[in-house]
């Protein structure tokens, strides 16, 4: 996914350090949408693309550094379980999606 960010609000040492917290978001997210696709199935990758479009409208510095965690490192394409963190059954995954569902279903309400 390449679309522009938007500027992010906070004091200048939030902004800075959510701007590296949302580059490894982002790379992490992409990462789970190669691994999926290499691996031929459809359905999860829509899903995470869905789910990725969200840290394209997230403009709270708090937000990225609050879900700082859900910032995993990238999927490798050769390696079904991430061992360095517990990612069995994709649950690094899930959680990742379910902090940008909330925000967004957070925004909706609004």
């Amino acid at each position: 996914m390449c679309k522009e960010l938007p500027e992010l609000v906070g004091s200048p040492k939030q902004i800075a350090w959510a701007e590296d917290i949302r580059k490894k978001m982002i790379e992490y997210g992409n990462s789970c949408i190669n691994f999926h696709e290499s691996k031929g199935r459809k359905k999860m990758p829509e899903r995470m693309k869905k789910a990725m479009e969200t840290i394209y409208e997230i403009k709270e510095a708090k937000w990225f550094i609050e879900n700082r965690y859900r910032a995993y490192s990238p999927r490798e394409l050769d390696v079904e379980l991430n061992s360095d963190i517990d990612c069995e059954n994709n649950i690094c995954e899930r959680k990742f999606k379910e902090a940008l569902n909330d925000y967004k279903e957070k925004m909706e309400v609004k």
